[in-house]
């Protein structure tokens, strides 16, 4: 048994809700004694020091009575501090603690309650007295000698009263009445009339006055009672005197008379409540409900239209709101301290348990007997359990609940007032908190995981720093570390007409601004550039990688501080998982990252770049960074969507050094290129085919060992009902199947192989089949023994899902489904209610039956994170019945897959359900997709693009809406086929000076036209004239008239040439005006604008030769030089780009694409199938992609008594890290970059600390598990330490077999030779095992 945690010290409080508590641990056997001080100790090694805190009020039976009880009725209660206390009981020189008065007094009041009323009289002295000092300055307090405080007497006397102990500042009069209506306790509202009495009053005075107490005990109380009183009455006189000196008597103020009106002689009767006039007092207003109210200058001095105003005519002080608002505090803060207790009970109770796991194992290496060992198994394996209880019980406490718990923080300073928010993404809802002034912030929401996921974004902002965002997912309390980046300040002098250029002098980032824009107007002041920078070379994990020279000891130290502040910078970015746009979730590389943003230097309003121009950003890469980006794709820009909770590929231009890089691919090429990464996959050999085909192996032994004695017990005694029985198990299956379908309808679909049912086991009388079937009553029997097997239960399962997951055209018709809705949302929205139970099943007998295997040693790993072997079953789910549908859809991620079970709260089927609509949505954008390039060959569109496509709008107004990019594709398209290169920004240039090129060579055309058929009617004119002159001419030869002739001969020959001249200039225009067609035609289908272009050398030197974007890249880096080690960090690229919206993350990143090595070594090294009881399984068709590599680990701080919440990794050189919890069993598991070095950063459960580094470590292949092992405290390095990354150890995790592409091909072997013989698949070893095995069997059955 272990020591459980009775109470805490010390009250918990609202501001401070993580900090650990110090528990006093009871053992409850003499065995766990050894174990109590160890609890202690780990509150003392986290360094915390309660403050002084004041007692809390003391219950209304303990504290002092009303005044004018006599002396001798004060019952014994116990006090604060009592100078009868031992010294022996206090744990600071005799003095008790007021953190354990609450504690002691709940002890000792039911003591008081049986004790008799003579025993209760007995008061000590000291009592006595401290009671009667408290009732003088009581009866100072109350002025006009009511029995009760009113809040004008606490405001003017507490006023006073706090002058004495010298506290800073004024009182201000806000807080006085707040500090009254505090310490008015509800019980008090109905005896006294909403005044505070004389058991309110003490309780208050015991919390004011105690954090100014030295010893607090009664002598001490009433000194400083006496003090305060005689302080009170001092100044109080003096006031008065001195304004009875300044005013006349006029002016003074008249004697206040008693409440109610009453004669001298008469007692005075209980006054009854007061109404909210009563407590107006200088200018403000007091009410239980709303507090102190301060009202507007309008209504200053006129009560009536003041209560009318705020409706406080009918309100009064003792009303039921002030109880209940108190009562819902106080049930807030017993909630809060209760979760607290128990989160420090769990953190106690998880280092109590690693210890004994530790102690387990450290006695299982030094056990030297075979007994001992299996013991310590033993006992390792109860802590195991015990640990995933407490996993079990921390998840079950906050079912339907996500709660949030951590600190904000910004190097080593915490950031007080920071505004959280934490949205749905799927919702759009929001949930809002602030951190205390610790820095601390709780965060919760409602979720429902199975339901409909659990994707939330955790927003932090702070002034000054840039904003921080953290994916959460699941539900129960997870805890993490905010840290924030500060953000660098640069103040100009913005013009409307010059760009301005900015270079920071410590990174070598240059910013170029454009002219500003402030409300749609034209900005020309003063003008603030607020930017943070995550670069390789500053702010990056890449700094510790150098190697350092001999007796460089300056440079380590910088060094190491370097890396420090890249942790803070790399954890500020978001995590680095992307959706490409193609559609696909893919885990990136970050080579830079950039915030910035421009507001007005006077009023702090945020300001817009004009139009025409965009801020230009210039982030330098350095040698060193770009080893990491080699595993990646071609670099593009990135964009952090608050939205989407995820990064987001643009086509935004980005330049290397100047030189443009092609545009990202086309989402139907990178489409392309998945598919074939994906189909390459089932090339690769499988790490747990060896130990399968192993167990395999020993299994087909096991199951002939058998059958070879029941075959030589045959031949020594044959038996006439057992001939022809089959062996092989064929006929046994076939019997107890046909059962099933027509008895047990709950396992009607189940089709296991034979080799469940051709087992023999042994009794006294022989050997017999586990599973007969030579009569009905054994089948029967069979059948009920078989249904109780769990792989012919999840053959039953496995089956039934696949028929609804992948159903043939019959199934589909019986389901209600078409064959055109197959495999559609709709399809898996519909089956999802029924495919639900199934899938559950087989997802628990692949997570149970899961086994992780040491890749080199062959053992297995006994604690392994359960999302990392439920991670495996899930992508073997995928893998079997999820996989693209249309040709140009993209296949599913091991990232998506990754994130979707997260959001599931590890949930494998509702993740599953997930993926295939998210499958299922990715190819309905691929018809999408399709219907615009019908629409214009060159139209494209991303998977953000066509979400609202997806969700009904037209495609008509996306096609107009992408028409302009697709020009400018379609126009680089045609320069490139004519041999030619130009920048992006000339094909736009193009494009926008088009349209007036058509019209002018349209207006042209129409010209020549209208020119040519006005030749052609003068030409008609002159052929008309002509004809004229000739009949002329004619008559007059024939009246011999020769002064006509030679008019008529002159106007002919005139007539004539006019004519000719203006058939050819009619022709001539006309062939200009079809030329100026052909110029509209060609720059209409972009024809000429290409050839241009084509034409145009003078930006040659801008622009890579490649026009793939992949092959771009590799000549950017075939360029660059080499790291050289001696000479620091060598610049070697310049990434520019222009931001595309101000106040958000961008980044230039790269999507991981690692280039698995080929090995062909598959099938008869590794597998040698027994094809009579094992058949190779079915490769995937389209299996899941994968990119990066699973890491798991064990955090064991027992010995520094810590625990890891969060756990963080990054690979070296890159600007991005990855985040995942860990669980309250210090097991963890997370995506690292495959083939590169990283770094681990894991979050202690005291957020407010630095988290520990471990590492470098170098990760292995995406195929492989990467084991780090057990990871203590101890063990964590400084930064900069570790300049050689170390290889961890190998792993994979083994699923138990599962028939996917079923028994089908199955048939009886009894007749076969080699499964008479029964030895050609068994060794040389195992066969001398098996002989000697049979010969021992034998023996036994005949004696």
């Amino acid at each position: 048994p272990l020591p459980l945690p009775i109470a805490p010290q010390r009250a918990p409080s609202s501001h401070d809700p993580l900090r650990p508590l110090s528990f006093s641990m009871t053992p409850i056997m003499p065995d766990s004694q050894r174990e109590a001080p160890m609890a202690d100790a780990s509150v003392a090694a986290s360094g915390f020091r309660p403050s002084r805190q004041p007692p809390p009020f003391l219950p209304a039976s303990m504290a002092f009575l009303p005044p004018g009880t006599p002396s001798t009725s004060i019952a014994k209660a116990e006090t604060p501090r009592s100078n009868r206390t031992p010294k022996g009981d206090s744990s600071r020189g005799g003095r008790t603690s007021r953190s354990t008065l609450s504690s002691r007094t709940g002890k000792r009041a039911e003591d008081i309650q049986n004790k008799s009323r003579s025993e209760a009289r007995e008061a000590p002295d000291a009592r006595i007295e401290m009671t009667a000092a408290m009732q003088t300055l009581f009866n100072t307090f109350d002025v006009d000698g009511s029995g009760s405080i009113d809040l004008d007497e606490f405001v003017k006397v507490q006023g006073i009263a706090s002058q004495l102990y010298g506290l800073p500042g004024a009182p201000v009069k806000q807080g006085l009445v707040e500090q009254y209506l505090q310490a008015r306790a509800p019980g008090e509202v109905q005896q006294y009339g909403g005044g505070l009495g004389f058991e309110g009053f003490v309780r208050w005075q015991l919390q004011w006055q105690a954090p100014f107490w030295v010893t607090g005990e009664e002598m001490e109380i009433s000194e400083r009672c006496r003090k305060l009183g005689e302080h009170i009455k001092s100044k109080r006189s003096s006031s008065q005197s001195s304004r009875s000196q300044r005013m006349t008597p006029r002016h003074r103020p008249r004697p206040r008379s008693p409440w109610p009106p009453q004669a001298p002689s008469a007692k005075a009767a209980p006054r009854p409540p007061r109404s909210a006039r009563k407590y107006a007092s200088g200018g403000g207003m007091a009410t239980a409900a709303k507090g102190f109210v301060q009202p507007p200058v309008e209504v200053a001095f006129d009560l009536d239209t003041y209560e009318e105003e705020f409706n406080l005519k009918e309100e009064s002080s003792d009303d039921e709101a002030y109880r209940e608002k108190k009562l819902a505090e106080a049930a807030l803060v017993q909630e809060e301290a209760d979760e607290v207790c128990f989160i420090a009970e769990t953190d106690v109770r998880s280092n109590v348990l690693a210890e004994r796991l530790h102690l387990a194992r450290l006695q299982f290496f030094e056990a030297l007997v075979q007994s001992q060992r299996e013991a310590c198994r033993a006992k390792e394996k109860n802590i195991l359990e015990e640990m995933q209880k407490l996993v079990i019980s921390l998840a079950e406490r906050r079912l339907g609940e996500m709660v949030l718990r951590g600190s904000v923080v910004c190097g080593q300073a915490v950031l007080q007032a920071s505004r959280l928010e934490l949205q749905d993404v799927a919702a759009g809802s929001k949930t809002g908190a602030k951190s205390s002034s610790e820095g601390i912030f709780k965060v919760s929401t409602a979720v429902s995981p199975q339901k409909d996921g659990s994707n939330h974004l955790l927003v932090t902002r702070h002034r000054g720093a840039a904003p921080l965002y953290r994916k959460m997912a699941g539900e129960g309390l997870k805890r993490c570390r905010m840290e924030m980046l500060p953000l660098q300040a640069w103040y100009f002098q913005a013009s409307a007409t010059e760009r301005i250029l900015f270079e920071d002098k410590h990174s070598g980032a240059r910013f170029r601004i454009p002219a500003l824009l402030k409300a749609g107007q034209a900005f020309a002041g003063k003008a603030k550039l607020s930017y943070a920078l995550v670069l390789p070379d500053y702010g990056s994990m890449s700094r510790p990688v150098i190697k350092l020279k001999r007796r460089d000891n300056a440079r380590d130290f910088a060094q190491a501080e370097a890396s420090r502040v890249a942790a803070m910078a790399v954890a500020a970015v978001p995590e680095r998982h992307g959706r490409s746009m193609g559609g696909s979730q893919v885990p990136l590389l970050l080579a830079a990252a950039a915030f910035a943003r421009l507001c007005d230097a006077e009023d702090g309003e945020e300001l817009d770049v004009a139009a025409d121009g965009k801020l230009e950003v210039f982030l330098p890469c350095h040698s060193l960074a770009l080893h990491a980006l080699e595993v990646g794709t071609a670099p593009s820009i990135w964009s952090f969507r608050e939205e989407h909770a995820e990064w987001c590929q643009t086509p935004q231009l980005l330049r290397c050094n100047n030189k443009e890089l092609p545009s990202p691919r086309q989402p139907e090429a990178e489409i392309r290129s998945s598919l074939e990464k994906s189909s390459a996959q089932t090339s690769r050999p499988d790490a747990a085919a060896g130990c399968r085909a192993e167990q395999e192996s020993l299994q087909a032994a096991e199951i002939r060992r058998g059958h070879e004695a029941w075959i030589r017990q045959q031949r020594r005694e044959p038996q006439a009902h057992l001939e022809g029985v089959c062996y092989c198990g064929f006929r046994s299956k076939e019997a107890i199947l046909h059962h099933f379908r027509t008895s047990r309808r709950e396992l009607r679909w189940a089709d296991p192989p034979k080799r469940l049912f051709a087992g023999v086991q042994p009794d006294e009388t022989g050997f017999h089949q586990i599973f007969p079937y030579r009569t009905q009553d054994d089948i029967i029997a069979s059948a009920e023994r078989a249904a109780m097997h769990p792989e012919v239960v999840v053959s039953h399962h496995l089956t039934a899902a696949a028929r609804l997951l992948d159903p043939c055209p019959e199934m589909a018709k019986d389901m209600g489904l078409s064959s055109a809705s197959l495999f559609t949302f709709r399809h898996y929205d519909q089956i999802s209610g029924r495919v639900l139970p199934h899938l559950r099943h087989l997802a628990s007998f692949l997570v149970e039956g899961a086994r992780a295997i040491h890749s080199v040693k062959g053992d297995d790993l006994v604690q392994v994170a359960k999302m990392a072997i439920k991670m495996t079953a899930l992508e073997f789910m995928v893998n079997c019945w999820i996989r693209p549908r249309k040709a140009n859809s993209a296949p599913c991620t091991v990232q998506e897959l990754w994130e979707a079970l997260k959001a599931r709260g590890g949930d494998v089927a509702t993740a599953f359900l997930y993926v295939a609509l998210q499958q299922a949505n990715r190819d309905s954008m691929a018809t999408l997709r399709k219907q615009l390039r019908h629409r214009n060959p060159s139209l494209w569109a991303s998977y953000d693009e066509l979400l609202p496509a997806l969700h009904g709008q037209s495609l008509e107004t996306l096609a107009h809406q992408f028409q302009s990019r697709a020009d400018i594709q379609a126009l680089q398209d045609l320069v490139y086929q004519r041999g030619g290169r130009c920048r992006r920004m000339s094909l736009a240039a193009a494009l926008a000076e088009r349209p007036s090129l058509v019209q002018a060579a349209q207006q042209r055309q129409a010209a020549l036209v209208a020119a040519a058929k006005e030749a052609r009617a003068t030409e008609e004119k002159a052929n008309k004239g002509w004809a004229t002159s000739m009949r002329n001419l004619k008559r007059a030869l024939i009246n011999n008239d020769l002064s006509q002739q030679l008019d008529e001969s002159k106007a002919t020959k005139e007539l004539a040439a006019l004519a000719k001249k203006k058939k050819e200039e009619a022709e001539r225009l006309t062939e200009e005006a079809s030329q100026a067609q052909q110029e509209a035609e060609m720059e209409q289908s972009m024809q000429a604008p290409a050839d241009r272009l084509a034409e145009d050398k003078s930006s040659a030197q801008e622009i890579l030769q490649s026009d793939d974007v992949e092959e771009a890249w590799k000549e950017v880096l075939a360029g660059v030089a080499p790291a050289l080690w001696e000479y620091g960090y060598p610049k070697a690229l310049t990434f520019s780009f222009e931001v595309p919206q101000l106040g958000q993350w961008h980044a230039v990143g790269l999507a991981e694409a690692p280039d698995v090595p080929f090995e062909e070594t598959r099938s008869k090294e590794l597998r040698q199938f027994d094809l009579n009881f094992f058949s190779e399984l079915p490769l995937p068709v389209q299996p899941v992609l994968r990119a990066s590599a699973m890491a798991l680990g064990i955090f064991d701080g027992h010995e520094a008594k810590m625990l890891a919440v969060e756990v963080a990794a990054g690979a070296m050189g890159s600007s991005g890290m990855s985040w995942s919890q860990v669980e309250a069993d210090g097991t963890f598991c997370i995506y690292v970059t495959a083939f590169r070095a990283f770094e681990l950063w894991l979050t202690l459960s005291d957020t407010s600390r630095p988290p520990l580094r471990f590492g470098p470590f170098m990760a292995r292949s995406c195929d492989e598990v990467t084991h780090l092992g057990t990871l203590r405290p101890s063990y964590a390095t400084k930064p900069g330490e570790w300049r050689n990354p170390v290889l961890p150890a190998g792993a994979f995790i083994m699923l138990p077999r599962v028939e996917v592409g079923g028994t089908a091909h199955e048939r009886c072997s009894c007749d076969a030779q080699a499964f008479l013989e029964g030895t050609e698949t068994s060794t040389e070893e195992l066969s001398k095992e098996l002989s000697k095995e049979l010969s021992r069997q034998e023996a036994s059955i005949e004696t």
